[in-house]
């Protein structure tokens, strides 16, 4: 699943997380990590926008750096994104909170592709209760 981040200052009281429907975020790509201005992250720029594996009761996400994390070929026109606010590394593992589940609208899906230089972004339609 994909990644943004929402845990840039300031959270609003009574949020989980500091994003806005009606945004653009980036959910892929080499540059993922220039979005992050703050807050809870201590993981590096190898970290390119897609969780390997999701566990929703525990809520928490883990991957691998770059595209090592076996990201699709393609991607449709919405998609579900994990909406991190605490992203680590250790080693070789990328990990982070899932503060909330959120739906883009993708902005162009065949200019994404799975290698991190073709980047991936779309507006923020919803986000699951």
């Amino acid at each position: 699943m994909f990644v943004i981040w929402g845990g840039n200052p300031t959270i609003p009281a009574g949020q989980p997380a500091n994003v806005t429907i009606g945004q653009d975020y980036p959910f892929w790509g080499a540059q993922w990590a220039k979005q992050v201005l703050g807050g809870n992250w201590t993981a590096n720029p190898s970290f390119k926008g897609y969780a390997d594996s999701a566990d929703l009761v525990k809520k928490v996400w883990t991957t691998r750096p770059g595209n090592s994390c076996n990201p699709p070929d393609s991607v449709g026109s919405y998609i579900g994104v994990i909406i991190t606010t605490q992203t680590t590394k250790q080693g070789s593992t990328i990990s982070g909170n899932i503060a909330k589940i959120g739906i883009l609208k993708v902005d162009d899906p065949s200019a994404y592709g799975p290698n991190p230089g073709h980047d991936g972004s779309g507006v923020l339609v919803a986000i699951v209760p």
